[in-house]
């Protein structure tokens, strides 16, 4: 029996094989996968981020205490973190700073950050960052 013989005889008994190559194929699939959509997840939680501090800053700049009978700053916090979009309330930090007494003409700064814990973190040892959105506006 030849070499190119015995070659072909291992090669026409492969049960079994397609079990296997599925085996070794399938956890890069689903890494893969699941590596999009957190892709996915952190540019939406990116862009909420950012939006929602900008926003913020104008609502601020519109209704904040300088009118008479304004918002709190509480009731501003509370009006950003209402607004956010792919984030765990619990992690979000936000935060309001005004500058000369906060008349009119002054600024208000918003701050919003928040930790951002990958899903493939169950899986593998990946270490969660934050997200951090920042906007300035002058007060009206």
């Amino acid at each position: 029996m030849g070499f190119f013989s015995k070659i072909k005889k291992l090669s026409a008994n492969n049960k079994g094989s397609t079990v296997i190559e599925f085996a070794l194929v399938m956890p890069v699939v689903v890494m893969a996968t699941l590596m999009i959509f957190d892709m996915g997840r952190v540019i939406l939680a990116y862009s909420s981020v950012n939006d929602v501090a900008s926003d913020t800053a104008r609502y601020a700049s519109i209704h904040g205490p300088v009118r008479g009978g304004g918002l709190s700053d509480a009731e501003i916090i509370n009006y950003a973190e209402s607004n956010i979009a792919g984030l765990e309330l619990s992690l979000i930090e936000t935060t309001i700073t005004w500058s000369a007494n906060k008349a009119r003409g002054s600024t208000v700064t918003v701050r919003i950050s928040s930790d951002f814990e990958f899903f493939v973190t169950r899986f593998i040892d990946m270490n969660a960052f934050t997200i951090r959105g920042e906007a300035s506006t002058t007060v009206l």
